[in-house]
């Protein structure tokens, strides 16, 4: 039984496209998760809560940190040299998010092969199906 060529490509084009782009979303949700984590544990951290230390948390939440909510928090103990030399790190996931997006779909892409053939085996079934019945008087 020959399956429509088309049908099967278009099935693993869209597994691909749908892989890649939940990867890409999940790379970059998860890792600005990672870093909103990484920051709030800093700011919590295990350490006696007086000014020195929490002006000490503060500037390390400050280098990598700067889009978080832990930083909004301890921005009153920067001062504003300290606040200009703030800046953001990405995390790996955030980095490499494109790359990863890009490898699993490709994976999907072949890896749906078979899915893709049953794809095309219902449409010509469900073709088949109907063509039938509008030939004897149905829907």
């Amino acid at each position: 039984m020959a399956v429509n060529q088309s049908d099967v490509i278009l099935y693993q084009f869209v597994v691909a496209i749908l892989v890649g782009a939940a990867t890409f979303v999940g790379c970059k949700f998860g890792g600005h998760y990672y870093r909103e984590s990484r920051a709030h544990t800093i700011e919590i951290g295990d350490r006696p809560h007086d000014p020195d230390s929490e002006r000490a948390a503060a500037k390390s939440i400050a280098q990598g940190f700067k889009d978080t909510q832990a930083y909004i928090n301890m921005e009153k103990f920067l001062t504003a040299e300290d606040i200009s030399a703030a800046y953001v790190t990405l995390s790996k996931p955030e980095q490499y998010c494109f790359h990863a997006a890009g490898a699993l779909a490709v994976i999907a892409f072949f890896a749906s092969v078979g899915g893709g053939r049953a794809f095309a085996r219902k449409r010509e079934a469900q073709g088949k199906v109907s063509a039938a019945a509008q030939r004897f008087g149905g829907r």
